[in-house]
């Protein structure tokens, strides 16, 4: 996500670009909770003191690569195609599902999908990388595959 956005504010060497982004199950936060978000303080205390480890403790929660919410520069994602994968149990669901009502409604000029697995919690694909769900995820998730030939990625559905 991190390179995503930065190609969108400067160039990459070689005049390489990215074409493409997937987020499963992204580890999104934010100050306020989003939709059906748990409003329980130690749960949000714990996930505040997760971003405020991974960001050095210098923005936690306000840094907009934690909460892409915020509304700075989503327009401005420098790649082509994001694919967002959730899964319906998921604790992060909701603003994974935020996330993508959000791009697609920034002006963002690109193509944004939704993934949604039925039934499924955080990261199950994990737990069980060779059950059907995963392997749909990952089938899916892997249609973002270079071209033969090409220096440019493409996204193509298992059933193209």
């Amino acid at each position: 996500m991190v390179w995503a956005v930065r190609a969108g504010a400067e160039e990459l060497r070689g005049g390489m670009r990215i074409r493409g982004l997937v987020l499963i199950h992204p580890y999104f936060c934010g100050k306020e909770p989003v939709g059906m978000e748990s409003r329980d303080p130690r749960v949000r205390e714990r996930m505040e003191s997760t971003w405020g480890f991974v960001c050095g403790w210098k923005k936690g929660l306000e840094d907009p690569l934690v909460d892409p919410l915020r509304g700075e520069g989503m327009e401005g994602l420098g790649c082509e195609q994001v694919l967002v994968s959730v899964a319906e149990r998921d604790f992060l669901r909701e603003r994974g599902r935020a996330y993508y009502e959000g791009l697609k409604g920034s002006g963002w000029g690109g193509k944004v999908e939704l993934m949604e697995s039925e039934g499924e919690e955080h990261v199950f694909h994990l737990q069980n990388p060779t059950g059907e769900k995963a392997l749909r995820k990952a089938t899916t998730a892997s249609g973002l595959q270079r071209e033969s030939g090409e220096r440019e990625w493409t996204f193509r559905r298992e059933s193209e």
